[in-house]
């Protein structure tokens, strides 16, 4: 039961995350519109949808998926097309996933890391800037915390019906952003072996017919609606001219970007066993480029994306930490403090990356506080996930990436810091006893 003290204390992280998102809204000049890079298909789509009724008008499947521009449509036809209602309808949903966070880091641990949770998620910097761009971010966080927070549940009643809406928001989270096609995989050998002797096929079935009910519906829709049905594979896509770019550039000392324009010169049937050929001949080299793209993942910062959001001179992908030059301490604040001249967000920078560390240095105090608990069904879940969600980002990493794990890393900051807490207290109490 909540009682009406917490209910206040939700209240009360609401209006801060409500001032936040209003005064960083006030922050955007009407030039940058809220768009980012990949903004514009989104909109276009939502347009043409709201314009002709159907995305037949694309001739052929589009390379993202079409859940959100459905979604920006619907938000655009409620709200009269008005940018400000777009954005306040994201805010909210923003805040709910950090209400999701209480619920996730609850289920976890306990009551006390719950709110510290909260605490983490009202200030954190990516929720807030999100919920300001149209982009598929925070619509995808939303269903994979709904996934998250079912499964946990699972966990701890093996209840059919729960597993089903896990599997069910798991497959929307697909139409989306199809990030999560191949978790259905692990996921479904983990729910395998934890029901193992316990309905096990059942359990899996289910799992993977309602993630098919959701999903499917989208893929059916595509192959009715679009007159060609091929498009490129994501997969290839993020292999050959996002991953491959970045080894060559290892291997050539080059720019990536270079790399990436030449070999979309060349015929597509080449780029396999060069890529295959490079990999065993520089595996080096090729993990080394692996491991950059997933430390951008890991300790990218969103104040780049306030940058991107705030000041008209910055453009995405302009501003790495790799590519900057000098001392360690040198390049790291070029990264806070480059292609901006507002100091609000040059301290944001330096905050966000303190507390950013701060988080990591918890996280395997939380895993820890999990295996003392003996909660081992859990423990494994929250690593096959991690696993999964920062593997994938091998291709190309950057901040925006972590959006898909970091209510986890919050939450396992949160009870790595309570139980620190409880320990730190008992420690005290045996001292005056003593």
């Amino acid at each position: 039961m909540i009682s009406k003290r917490e209910y206040g204390g939700f209240a009360v992280g609401a209006i801060i995350f409500f001032l936040l998102s209003f005064a960083l809204f006030k922050q955007i000049p009407p030039t940058k519109n809220h768009i980012d890079l990949d903004s514009g298909a989104y909109v276009q789509a939502a347009n043409f949808l709201l314009r002709d009724g159907s995305f037949a008008i694309l001739k052929q499947q589009p390379y993202y998926e079409l859940g959100y521009p459905l979604f920006l449509a619907g938000i655009k036809k409620i709200g009269d097309e008005s940018v400000w209602f777009a954005v306040a309808v994201q805010v909210l949903l923003a805040w709910l996933i950090t209400l999701l966070i209480w619920r996730i880091t609850g289920l976890l641990f306990n009551r006390r890391a719950a709110w510290i949770a909260y605490a983490f998620a009202i200030m954190h910097v990516g929720f807030l800037v999100f919920a300001q761009f149209f982009l598929t971010e925070i619509l995808l966080v939303l269903l994979l915390c709904i996934t998250i927070e079912r499964l946990l549940v699972f966990l701890q009643t093996r209840r059919l019906s729960v597993l089903a809406a896990a599997g069910f928001t798991l497959g929307l989270s697909c139409t989306v952003k199809a990030v999560a096609v191949l978790f259905l995989l692990p996921l479904a050998l983990f729910v395998g072996f934890f029901s193992w002797r316990q309905e096990m096929l059942k359990k899996i079935t289910v799992l993977v017919a309602m993630f098919m009910l959701s999903y499917g519906t989208y893929v059916a829709h595509n192959q009715v609606t679009f007159i060609q049905h091929a498009r490129s594979s994501m997969a290839k896509v993020n292999l050959f001219y996002w991953y491959y770019p970045r080894l060559r550039a290892e291997i050539n000392g080059t720019d990536s970007y270079e790399e990436q324009r030449s070999l979309q010169q060349m015929p597509f049937e080449d780029i396999p066993s060069m890529l295959v050929r490079d990999v065993l001949g520089h595996p080096g080299k090729a993990f080394i480029a692996l491991g950059k793209n997933w430390l951008k993942t890991l300790l990218g910062l969103y104040t780049s994306n306030v940058k991107l959001l705030v000041d008209n001179a910055f453009v995405s992908g302009c501003l790495s930490f790799f590519s900057l030059k000098g001392s360690f301490i040198q390049r790291v604040w070029g990264y806070i403090s480059g292609h901006t001249e507002h100091a609000w967000i040059k301290g944001l920078g330096c905050i966000e990356a303190a507390l950013l560390l701060f988080r990591y240095i918890l996280v395997p105090f939380g895993l820890w506080a999990l295996c003392a608990r003996k909660r081992w069904w859990d423990a494994a879940f929250i690593v096959l996930y991690l696993g999964y969600f920062v593997g994938i980002s091998g291709h190309d990493g950057c901040a925006r990436f972590r959006m898909m794990i970091d209510m986890i890393i919050l939450a396992l900051a949160a009870g790595g810091y309570s139980s620190l807490h409880h320990w730190w207290l008992c420690k005290l109490q045996m001292r005056d006893i003593n």
